[in-house]
């Protein structure tokens, strides 16, 4: 239904608003007959060839010869009352119907040319109407039919001869046939040769001759909705059939909806609007908040086919992330959230729920190269998605993932500096914190590793904070080791705090480089040097044994080591004080106490 209705002619624009054109509704009016017409003729072919031997199909194959064969076997005689004679020994008014109703307008002015009854100016009217690209009769005909009509035709006992007359002219709108139609699809097929463009700007040489009776495609469309409706087409029963009637009237937002309210039937209803989104001829909400379908200010029908999709996906979203990205794809030229385009957000909570970052987003090698992800087979910008899962990764919560997402966006800064908050809480955290804390450094010293041999784009302020974080990290591995001696050596290295008043000045300066996070752990690393040169302090002071020649041949030495401990230990407390903000009131108390311990 959908392949044939859509098949319209060359268009300056396929848009929701040219469905409004008198062009557009008249190629969905001529599109739904011929897929009416075309079913019907397969239909009278079923039934013949299956009883060939009652229906006596015979001679030329023709549709002549085909109508006659199916009246034999489906044509009551007792049931109607029939005028002006027959065709083949059926009546000539059911023969021609029948070929209207096969879409064989040729066949039916061929029988009237050789028809030894006289039907006036019908086969005239007939032979227009057959050449009509329109499938209207011209103004001056129609309305010379429209009188013969009332005349002769609206009255007549012959069922078929009224239904051809509305055909042909469509007269008497409001005339069901039931006697004729005894299937929706044959009362539909009828309206669409009643019904003609409701746009006003029709000329009138189609034939709408200024009568107040015609049926517009707006009218025939609230007939089937409203007057009728699921109810009368017992829709729950039958839901193809009441979504069918919908696409023929080009009703498409109605149907898809109704289609979406049969659970089992979503994922059809899903596949029909992308068909149709991909026409250009689908009314779409603008964001996909909201419910599935609603009215925009003409009171015009518009369906929500992005939560359509988003609810669609994520029925299979966490067993196959690779399908569910297929249809997130679809989703690329919709509005999602204020400033978020909605294939963003759907690929955000695709990778966010599955956790399948390296086979949907890509990963980044040690040596710098990328390893695809199933995004990139797509024509989008894929670091700008990425960086929007890092984003969202981000907010929730989830750091470190969202380190591997802007590393692998090229995003260094936002990589670097979530990494250094990072490192900072965890960098002298408890035994509680030391698996994080040596994930952290192994990963730290990775991405250091990489930005060193391939570059990066990092700020200078940023990165020099980096590095001094992850040397930090080794240096309080080794405090908790106990190596005094090389823990003091790598803080003498860092040059983050003095150890001589010299040094003083140069390391309050030197602090305006570093960000935030370190100049957070600088309390801690103070307090740490201090008990540091306090462990060095204690082990001279109380070091040594043996002989008393011995110690005092050490003696001048100690005292020498001791005098340098306590000068180091006056300048971090000088140090501390010079800071331009405010230490911890426990810190400072803990570092003045550990320096008056060692002047004792």
């Amino acid at each position: 239904v959908l392949s044939s209705l859509l098949d319209t002619p060359p268009l300056r624009s396929k848009t929701p608003e040219a469905r409004s054109t008198a062009s557009l509704q008249a190629s969905f009016i001529r599109q739904g007959r011929k897929f009416l017409q075309s079913g019907y003729m397969d239909f009278m072919r079923t039934v013949v060839f299956s009883h060939l031997s009652t229906a006596q199909l015979g001679g030329v194959p023709s549709t002549r010869a085909l109508v006659v064969a199916f009246l034999r076997l489906q044509l009551p005689r007792d049931r109607f009352q029939t005028e002006d004679g027959s065709v083949d020994g059926q009546p000539i008014w059911a023969v021609l119907y029948y070929c209207l109703r096969c879409g064989d307008v040729h066949a039916a002015v061929q029988i009237l040319a050789q028809s030894p009854h006289s039907l006036g100016d019908f086969q005239t009217y007939l032979e227009h109407f057959a050449t009509s690209e329109t499938g209207w009769l011209p103004q001056t005909l129609e309305s010379k039919m429209h009188l013969e009509y009332n005349r002769v035709g609206r009255h007549s006992p012959d069922p078929f001869k009224r239904a051809v007359y509305t055909i042909v002219c469509g007269v008497d709108p409001h005339e069901n046939h039931a006697e004729v139609c005894v299937k929706t699809e044959d009362y539909l097929w009828l309206k669409l040769h009643q019904a003609q463009p409701s746009d006003s700007m029709i000329p009138s040489a189609q034939g709408l001759g200024g009568r107040s009776d015609r049926l517009t495609y707006a009218d025939l469309q609230r007939t089937m909705v409203e007057t009728y409706g699921e109810v009368h087409f017992k829709a729950q029963q039958k839901p193809w059939l009441y979504f069918k009637v919908l696409l023929l009237v080009a009703d498409f937002e109605t149907a898809l909806e109704f289609l979406w309210r049969q659970p089992s039937l979503r994922s059809h209803a899903v596949h029909f609007a992308l068909a149709l989104q991909e026409s250009g001829f689908l009314r779409n909400t603008e964001k996909v908040t909201g419910p599935i379908l609603q009215r925009d200010a003409g009171e015009q029908p518009q369906i929500n086919v992005g939560q359509m999709v988003q609810t669609h996906l994520q029925r299979f979203a966490a067993t196959d992330p690779r399908e569910a990205l297929e249809y997130a794809y679809i989703l690329r030229t919709f509005s999602g959230l204020p400033g978020e385009e909605l294939f963003e957000h759907s690929v955000s909570s695709l990778a966010l729920e599955t956790r399948e970052f390296s086979a949907l987003l890509g990963e980044m090698n040690s040596d710098g190269s990328v390893k695809p992800g199933y995004l990139d087979r797509f024509k989008v910008d894929t670091r700008g998605v990425i960086r929007h899962v890092a984003s969202r990764a981000e907010q929730e919560g989830l750091l470190e993932d969202a380190v591997h997402l802007y590393d692998l966006s090229g995003f260094h800064d936002k990589v670097i500096a979530i990494l250094n908050k990072l490192i900072s809480q965890v960098l002298v955290g408890g035994s509680g914190v030391t698996s994080t804390r040596n994930h952290l450094k192994a990963l730290g010293l990775a991405i250091a590793k990489r930005y060193r041999s391939h570059g990066h784009s990092a700020s200078g302020g940023s990165m020099a904070s980096f590095c001094m974080l992850i040397d930090l990290v080794q240096f309080f591995d080794m405090f908790r080791n106990r190596q005094i001696g090389p823990s003091l050596d790598v803080l003498r290295r860092l040059k983050l705090v003095p150890l001589t008043e010299n040094e003083i000045e140069q390391r309050v300066t030197g602090l305006r480089q570093y960000t935030d996070e370190v100049r957070h752990v600088l309390p801690d690393v103070l307090l740490t040097a201090m008990q540091l040169l306090y462990q060095q302090y204690t082990s001279t002071r109380g070091g040594g044994g043996g002989s008393t020649p011995m110690r005092a041949m050490s003696a001048i030495a100690d005292d020498s080591t001791l005098s340098l401990l306590r000068q180091q230990a006056r300048t971090l407390i000088t140090f501390a004080g010079m800071l331009p903000y405010c230490m911890p009131g426990d810190m400072n108390a803990r570092l003045v106490q550990m320096e008056v311990l060692m002047e004792v």
